[in-house]
């Protein structure tokens, strides 16, 4: 979709993938570089971990906001795309925080609920403080 060549209103995607890597190649990477930067789409942890990576909050390694927004931007940078493994790319996650609309952490585990594990609460907690960091006009909806 976003490679299809439409009027911005039939493919909004594919207008903002064109904004986008308009944005990164000034000055910044290649054109190449820019056009799969500006497709990434989701986000994670590194290859082959299953949780965000550190217990900041667990360990009380944490005085500010700032702390677990750049704990949470450390952690879970990873882009993933169709075209393999994901790779570290802090700076496209940042900017792609500023534009979040909504953060969603879909669990289809019924064998235990949200107090039981951190991980829900890191991940709720470090993504609304990253995007309210990030110079955006409001923070975007939490939803469990």
């Amino acid at each position: 979709m976003a490679a299809l060549e439409e009027p911005p209103v039939q493919n909004p995607l594919a207008a903002q993938v064109q904004k986008e890597a308009q944005f990164w190649q000034t000055g910044r990477i290649d054109e190449n570089q820019a056009q799969a930067r500006s497709r990434y789409r989701i986000f994670g942890s590194k290859p082959e971990l299953t949780e965000l990576g550190c217990r900041t909050i667990e360990a009380q390694n944490w005085t500010s906001d700032a702390d677990l927004a750049c704990a949470y931007i450390n952690w879970s940078s990873y882009a993933y795309s169709g075209q393999g493994e994901g790779r570290a790319e802090p700076e496209a996650f940042e900017q792609r925080l500023q534009t979040m609309q909504v953060v969603l952490h879909n669990q289809d585990n019924r064998e235990h609920d949200l107090l039981d594990s951190d991980d829900y609460y890191q991940f709720q907690g470090r993504a609304d403080r990253c995007s309210a960091g990030c110079e955006r006009a409001e923070s975007p909806n939490l939803l469990w």
